[in-house]
């Protein structure tokens, strides 16, 4: 007997990130892919190495770990925790390590590349999935796809070392073929658009119930601004945060440093030796969210260049879920649009509104963010998902 009203099972869902699951801050491939899991099967496919490497200690430290996870067929598991324990859903993950060179401006070696991916990585996958490209660059995985999304979350072409002839060949290529493409700003948007295609615009979330719930009162906030993020000289003005300590303000710095292989800014040195300056390593969501959340302003002063062009920070979000007021530079993406708590400054005028606000009374930001939650981007992945997916099956009885 046969029954028509059974569905499918949720299609499994093949991430394509262009970073690792083990990587020091969480953007969105892993925080897509360890909440996905939850309710489908997942395969994260980890970086393939856009960047072609440099040659330097850090890079050759990069290229042997990768060998060595690979041989050993063994991950790192920092970094995957939110609150001191091991994230959510990443055990569930079906993660693959791609042994690719990265020097993919090469036609041999993307020859050599792609079949890497068809023999280790291609019978790894099930026999039937979604895509989910974070990559321009497939090297094929989109063949075997039943739906293939696009979603773009930088300028990656205006990166040092990335190769952008192929890169941006490989995107047109992808365009013509995705059955969905999302940006991840309007920066981004305009690029795709520039390329011909018609993305939706799904501007970086925050986990809004995580940075409200550890909110502290205004009596136990610290008169400080904060930055949490990479950094890095081709993202961050570093003459922003001296002129912000030149006025006595208290800063607190968090993340990596020069995690785009960019070398070490001899600024950072001098900050980070400055009384003024608290230095909190990197953290882990909770420990994020607790560090914004008892602090006074929190700053985005981004360079204004091509790559920042198409970014929309996480943490605009973040900041302002933990009660945060935001001074951020024009980027694109924020300065055409008013959101409430974030202010405009140009870099003359930044550490002075920086000043300003951190000598004022606290007050939170006005605004109701679950719609900007991660809670509600999962319902618009899984709702375009779903709607990829095939009509009810029949099975037999």
């Amino acid at each position: 007997m046969k029954n028509g009203n059974l569905k499918a099972p949720p299609l499994p869902v093949v991430i394509l990130s262009t970073a690792d699951i083990d990587a020091p801050i969480w953007t969105n491939k892993q925080h897509i892919a360890a909440r996905l899991v939850a309710e489908r099967e997942v395969h994260y496919i980890e970086s393939l190495g856009l960047r072609a490497p440099r040659l330097s200690i850090k890079d050759l430290r990069r290229i042997l770990a990768r060998i060595s996870t690979i041989l050993l067929k063994r991950h790192n598991p920092r970094n995957i925790n939110a609150s001191g324990k091991r994230r959510e859903g990443v055990e569930a993950l079906h993660r693959h390590l791609p042994m690719v060179i990265p020097f993919h401006a090469c036609a041999p070696v993307r020859a050599f590349n792609r079949w890497m991916i068809k023999r280790r990585i291609q019978p790894r996958l099930p026999e039937r999935y979604a895509l989910w490209s974070f990559s321009p660059l497939t090297y094929g995985l989109e063949e075997r796809a039943e739906m293939v999304v696009y979603h773009s979350v930088d300028l990656l072409h205006t990166i040092d070392g990335i190769p952008r002839k192929a890169l941006l060949q490989a995107e047109r290529r992808l365009i013509t073929r995705a059955d969905v493409l999302v940006a991840s700003s309007t920066g981004v948007a305009n690029h795709l658009r520039a390329l011909h295609a018609n993305p939706m615009v799904w501007e970086n979330v925050a986990d809004i119930d995580l940075f409200q719930g550890l909110r502290a009162p205004a009596s136990d906030r610290e008169r400080r601004a904060i930055f949490v993020g990479n950094l890095t000289p081709s993202k961050i003005d570093f003459a922003i945060f001296e002129a912000i300590i030149a006025k006595g303000v208290r800063l607190a710095l968090a993340g990596p440093f020069s995690i785009d292989g960019t070398k070490r800014d001899p600024a950072l040195g001098r900050l980070l030796a400055s009384p003024h300056v608290t230095y909190l390593g990197t953290l882990n969501q909770q420990e994020m969210a607790a560090e914004i959340g008892k602090s006074w302003v929190g700053i985005i002063p981004y360079h204004l260049n091509q790559y920042t062009t198409g970014v929309f920070p996480m943490k605009v979000y973040e900041y302002l879920a933990a009660g945060l007021p935001v001074v951020a530079t024009a980027l694109p993406s924020i300065s055409g649009r008013a959101i409430p708590g974030v202010t405009i400054a140009s870099p003359q005028d930044f550490a002075e509104v920086v000043a300003r606000a951190c000598a004022g009374e606290y007050a939170s930001p006005p605004g109701d963010f679950s719609k900007n939650s991660w809670d509600a981007r999962l319902e618009q992945i899984r709702t375009l998902l779903d709607s990829g997916q095939q009509q009810p099956v029949e099975a037999a009885l």
